[in-house]
């Protein structure tokens, strides 16, 4: 699962795995079962910020000419389709709190649990039954950590492919 917050990098790096043969179950919202960890499924088209379309357009030509959307946020972005993994659940057993950097210098790094409990995910939601609560952060516990910075699309896909393959 790649995490970050609003204007990170997130959906920019989905588009560029993407072009390089990933695969996607969602983009900005992944509906998770708290019991088993499975992440399923969630048809929405990836939606990229104006100002960040530069960088996947020489690999999507659509984003070229694509119409911008103000959003109530008042940012425009471009909604583009995604081949998406409709058929089946995950187990996410990885979490890369991901950030781009015009001018940052690539690393992949696996960071601390408690370094990564404590990334500013504002969008995150975590149930208010104990329970439930209980059972998400026992699924954190069992997840592995990374924070990764890009500002180039081979380091970027080489590290998540070495992520994704244990061979970092």
């Amino acid at each position: 699962m790649i995490l970050g917050n609003s204007g990170s990098g997130k959906s920019t790096a989905l588009a560029l795995l993407g072009s390089h043969g990933f695969t996607s179950i969602a983009d900005d919202f992944v509906p998770m079962d708290a019991v088993t960890g499975n992440v399923y499924p969630f048809m929405t088209a990836i939606s990229i910020k104006q100002k960040s379309i530069p960088v996947p357009s020489n690999r999507y030509i659509e984003l070229d000419e694509a119409t911008g959307y103000t959003m109530s946020f008042l940012e425009t972005v471009c909604c583009m389709p995604f081949y998406q993994d409709l058929d089946n659940h995950h187990t996410c057993s990885k979490l890369l709190f991901i950030d781009y950097k015009d001018d940052g210098r690539f690393h992949l790094i696996p960071i601390p649990k408690i370094e990564a409990f404590q990334q500013p995910v504002s969008d995150s939601w975590l149930s208010g039954q104990a329970r439930r609560a209980a059972q998400s952060i026992e699924w954190f516990a069992s997840t592995e950590t990374y924070q990764v910075v890009y500002n180039d699309v081979n380091g970027l896909v080489s590290s998540v492919k070495n992520v994704f393959n244990d061979e970092l």
